[in-house]
């Protein structure tokens, strides 16, 4: 009985029925969460350093004056060690002038490989399953990685440090995944472990997870494998070990009070955060915010039953499970971390949604689970109980449109933030372009308007931003409208 529930489906069996004009249909419809992210950027960017950019410009005028160090690159920039995201905006400054549509841009490519990474995965997942129908998956990962809710992380240029951290992470975890585990692969894990620990705090959640696909691969012997871990044991003191030489929590009492003091406020922070993809759903059945919790608990349920059904129906089951479940573990202590540096405040940072993309990438991978549990479980229908079978595909089924119908909802409700944005900071650009020593530019960074001066000062020293010579007409045209109508 046993061999008859294992054995690998053929693809006649599949639920879905190869069809050429179909894939080309479903290809252009991932497509278009792409076109529509990249068209918003431009329209809605505004061409100046916004928030915690601002704090990159004493490191800029380092490097035009050839005072630049290593140190100065991979020194803390708040709780984090941004080194990659500095040599970025960097090179895209010198290139640019610092127009920060590059930055804009480079972001987009960055989740844009992001995209190709995971569909990558779900192929080779799915001929493991005797499915060859990735073109179901582009449009589901494309409306999630290019949701235009997430509009602070498509609009700030320093937020490639969070694009850049899920990358690398995502794209090392599933290196470590492979079958055949190869010393080059486990090479090629650890230099991305470095650059996502070295782009955003996230990354210290990667080396602990690495570590799952080594203990649980069978196919190696006792002493290649036990070799591995040591390897990897290896690679991750090294990993922390960069990250926290010299490392000084910050005593600022207003960053401070963001930190986490107690276990339940970390807990409950950490669930909220998780079930936050829900909350649109919620939110139609005019549930309180709380509620936000329940989708945390279905999350994990949901976890664990697409689990047992691959573990019970697929052959290959390890192969199928493990990229998504570490890609789940890795996004569920990131979560852990937010909470641990913002719980402090209270509940309402979880739902920021600069830190939107970690639940949302738990999310994805779970719902590709489900999905390959319905593609696996499709053809034991009769064997397994028909009653079972037809109430675990619906409950799979259910959950998997709940999520991708409250992505899709909340990347349209998105674009009011776009326009928002937009229309609060023209008068800041205005005033920033216009070189006005007024609090009319304190949207651009609110907590320190002074600060910001200052740097505006550097930056029309520089001839960078605002105040580069390919603005000069601009500025011309702006300000003296505005000298005309005083």
């Amino acid at each position: 009985m046993a061999s008859k529930l294992t054995h690998r489906p053929s693809l006649s069996r599949d639920p879905f029925s190869k069809n050429r004009k179909l894939d080309l249909l479903l290809a252009a419809m991932g497509i278009i969460p792409f076109v529509f992210i990249v068209y918003l950027v431009y329209k809605y960017h505004v061409n100046a350093p916004y928030g915690d950019q601002w704090y990159l410009v004493p490191m800029v005028d380092r490097f035009y004056h050839g005072k630049l160090t290593f140190y100065h690159l991979w020194s803390q920039f708040g709780d984090h060690r941004i080194f990659f995201p500095k040599v970025i905006a960097l090179a895209l400054v010198e290139m640019s002038s610092w127009n920060t549509l590059f930055e804009l841009s480079f972001n987009i490519v960055l989740y844009a490989a992001l995209c190709v990474v995971i569909l990558v995965q779900i192929r080779k997942s799915l001929s493991l399953i005797g499915s060859g129908f990735v073109s179901m998956f582009i449009p589901m990962v494309s409306v999630i990685v290019f949701s235009a809710q997430n509009w602070e992380n498509w609009l700030c240029g320093l937020q490639i440090t969070y694009s850049l951290n899920f990358l690398c992470a995502v794209s090392g975890l599933l290196l470590l995944c492979e079958p055949r585990h190869r010393i080059g692969s486990l090479i090629a894990a650890f230099l991305l472990g470095l650059v996502a620990t070295h782009s955003f705090s996230f990354g210290l959640a990667y080396w602990p997870v690495g570590f799952i696909p080594l203990i649980l691969w069978r196919g190696e012997n006792r002493p290649l494998r036990r070799g591995f871990l040591l390897l990897w044991t290896g690679c991750s003191a090294l990993g922390y070990l960069t990250f926290f030489y010299g490392y000084v929590r910050i005593a600022d009492p207003v960053h401070s009070k963001f930190y986490g003091s107690r276990i339940y406020d970390v807990v409950l922070f950490t669930l909220s955060l998780l079930g936050n993809p829900l909350r649109r759903l919620f939110d139609l059945m005019h549930l309180p915010q709380k509620w936000t919790l329940v989708g945390s608990l279905v999350l994990f349920t949901l976890l664990g039953l697409s689990a047992y059904v691959i573990s019970r129906f697929a052959k290959d089951k390890l192969a199928v499970m493990l990229p998504y479940v570490c890609v789940i573990f890795y996004a569920v202590l990131s979560s852990m971390l937010i909470a641990v540096g913002r719980s402090g405040a209270g509940i309402g940072p979880a739902f920021w949604v600069r830190y939107s993309m970690a639940p949302n990438l738990a999310w994805l991978s779970l719902t590709v689970l489900a999905i390959m549990s319905i593609l696996v479980l499709w053809p034991f229908r009769a064997v397994f109980t028909r009653l079972s079978s037809c109430v675990l595909i619906l409950l799979f089924s259910m959950v998997c449109l709940s999520y991708i119908g409250c992505a899709a909802v909340d990347s349209v409700m998105g674009v009011k933030s776009f326009k928002r944005f937009h229309q609060d900071l023209q008068e800041p650009y205005r005033a920033l372009l216009c070189s006005e020593k007024s609090d009319k530019v304190r949207p651009l960074l609110p907590w320190s308007v002074e600060f910001l001066q200052k740097q505006a000062d550097v930056l029309k020293r520089l001839e960078l931003s605002v105040y580069s010579k390919s603005l000069a007409a601009q500025r011309e045209d702006i300000c003296g409208q505005a000298d005309t109508a005083r």
